[in-house]
């Protein structure tokens, strides 16, 4: 992680603030020579080195990689924060990709222990069957896409729902939203595509805002890792930032969002936050702007 720190140390911003720093000294000195005379000027001038180190310090504060980004949507109060931590440590309601079936096994592998789905049932769900249980109960009354039969699916669940559903439940005081997210084969391979991967997003916000109990929301970089989607994780986090601004302009239903990036990820180099600052404040201006529903002008005789 420390390697990362350092490719991502930006130079050129620490060069630019000790130049800054030297300009605003050589400001001074012009003006005080001006109206003062020649000793107030050669006064600050032997100040250089207070101006040096102060551009220094500025230029390390601004050069320094940030484990955060935040900005605003337009016209709204709903922010979005891009950050590398640990997601479980948020008090946040978790949005937690899943599958089409919603398998919750972790004994027999079908559900790996180390992605966010098993990670989440690890730390805060005391058994699968408790589990299995809520998400049978958020379920119920949302249509079943398809019931596989033994040899489609020899292992786990059967009840298959679309893609982008979305399962709300609370255990031991943490809310999640589970989300169909990817597709299992017959030897516990989940898929999806970059099409149904993008044609979801927009229903698992749906999902969340008629299901939703309007908290800040946590979410990891779905699809990054068992989903096997053909997409680097800064283009997943694009994609998750673009949909919830979308989303947005329909109705609000949450007056946060932060997108988590794992520490391992960040260490691996898949991750620049600066570039995703630079993303993250054209979206939330132009980005709004673009799906800002129109008022309809209302067409009628002129009073005169």
């Amino acid at each position: 992680m420390i390697y990362q720190y350092i490719k991502q140390f930006s130079f050129l911003e620490l060069i630019k603030s000790i130049l800054q720093a030297l300009g605003i000294l050589w400001l001074l000195v012009e003006i005080t020579s001006f109206f003062f005379g020649k000793y107030w000027s050669d006064t600050i001038r032997s100040y250089w080195w207070l101006f040096f180190i102060l551009g220094i310090i500025w230029g390390l504060y601004r050069a320094w990689p940030k484990l955060s980004v935040r900005e605003r949507i337009l016209d709204t109060d709903v922010d979005v924060e891009v950050r590398i931590g640990n997601m479980f440590s948020l008090p946040y309601a978790f949005i937690i990709g899943s599958n089409t079936t919603f398998d919750t096994s972790i004994e027999d592998n079908t559900i790996s222990p180390k992605s966010v789905q098993g990670q989440f049932t690890k730390k805060f769900c005391s058994s699968i069957k408790l589990l299995d249980k809520l998400l049978e109960d958020s379920l119920s009354g949302v249509p079943v896409k398809a019931i596989k039969n033994k040899r489609e699916k020899p292992f786990g669940k059967l009840k298959e729902y679309d893609l982008g559903t979305v399962a709300p439940i609370e255990i031991n005081g943490k809310k999640a939203y589970f989300v169909a997210i990817a597709i299992f084969n017959q030897h516990k391979v989940a898929s999806v595509g970059r099409v149904d991967f993008l044609d979801l997003l927009p229903k698992m916000w749906d999902g969340i805002r008629n299901r939703g109990g309007f908290e800040p929301l946590c979410c990891p970089i779905l699809g990054s890792g068992f989903s096997r989607l053909n997409m680097t994780r800064e283009e997943l986090i694009h994609e998750i930032i673009k949909s919830f601004i979308a989303a947005t302009s329909e109705a609000k239903f949450s007056e946060r969002l932060v997108v988590v990036i794992t520490p391992s990820d960040f260490s691996a180099g898949h991750i620049n936050l600066r570039e995703i600052k630079k993303f993250l404040e054209y979206e939330c201006i132009y980005g709004r702007s673009l799906t800002k529903p129109k008022i309809k002008e209302e067409i009628g005789t002129p009073i005169l």
